[in-house]
């Protein structure tokens, strides 16, 4: 379940 928790805020948090 955090595998996808992280991999939403890297996905998003690389963004900026």
């Amino acid at each position: 379940m955090w595998g996808i928790f992280l991999y939403l805020r890297a996905k998003r948090g690389k963004s900026t």
